[in-house]
């Protein structure tokens, strides 16, 4: 029952922001491609929808995980 508006979001690769207002921003590719390398990855979303936080931790991301995951079935 959460409301939520994506006109209101914005995201960013470490210091790079890709998104603002629900869309795509221009942004430096490289600089991206460099934030994404690091050993730790922050990757910020931004509702836009109040002053709360919340922070998630993920891992091991890498392809042979995706391809190992994606032969499951529920």
């Amino acid at each position: 029952g959460a409301s939520f508006d994506p006109d209101r979001v914005s995201v960013y690769l470490g210091p790079v922001q890709v998104a603002r207002g629900g869309v795509e921003v221009p942004f430096d590719e490289g600089e991206a491609r460099r934030a994404l390398r690091a050993p730790e990855v922050y990757v910020l979303v931004d509702l836009g929808a109040g002053p709360h936080r919340v922070r998630a931790f993920g891992c091991d991301l890498t392809e042979e995980y995706v391809r190992i995951n994606a032969s499951y079935r529920s």
